[in-house]
């Protein structure tokens, strides 16, 4: 591989972002660790939103090197990346995998995100964050899980599922 863990000079797996080591084909204990707390908050926070009826999304915003090719070749050169050595989907399959397991609702804005940004920068400039495009292509991927949802909700008699909406 070409990336070492440790010494100046080098790209960490492990730095706080964009967290290369999360799409690292190899097992590594940070990522197992990271991953086991991430599913016990998910699996917590789903517990807690079924106690008060309600119904719990995760949303999987993906890092602009993940949808981004040019972003991902500048990091890839930059650092010397092997491509081989990376699985820029695995995180999201990953996450994806754990809720379906655990019956916790899911979207992944990585296809619409790779799809907008064959077309327009979807991020803001040297920013993991989305700008506003990014921002459009989240809220239509929501905004159509909504709509099932309610329909699904809908769909079933009276009193058999709840919608809870709080307001400030």
């Amino acid at each position: 591989s070409a990336m070492s863990l440790e010494g100046d000079g080098h790209k960490r797996l492990f730095d706080g972002f964009p967290n290369l080591g999360m799409a690292y084909r190899k097992e590594l204990p940070p990522k197992k660790a990271a991953l086991a707390m991430l599913f016990g908050l998910l699996e917590s926070m789903e517990h807690k939103a079924s106690s008060i009826g309600a119904d719990f999304l995760v949303v999987y915003f993906p890092q602009r090197h993940q949808v981004q090719k040019q972003d991902w070749e500048m990091m890839r050169q930059r650092w010397n990346l092997d491509l081989d050595d990376f699985d820029l989907d695995y995180e999201a399959k990953t996450i994806g995998r754990f809720c379906s397991k655990h019956g916790i609702s899911f979207v992944d804005l990585t296809g619409s995100f790779k799809q907008a940004a064959e077309n327009d920068s979807i991020f803001l400039p040297f920013d993991g964050h989305p700008n506003e495009i990014g921002h459009e292509q989240a809220a239509r991927k929501v905004a159509a899980w909504i709509q099932i949802a309610i329909k699904t909700v809908f769909s079933h008699p009276i009193g058999h599922r709840q919608i809870v909406v709080r307001s400030k």
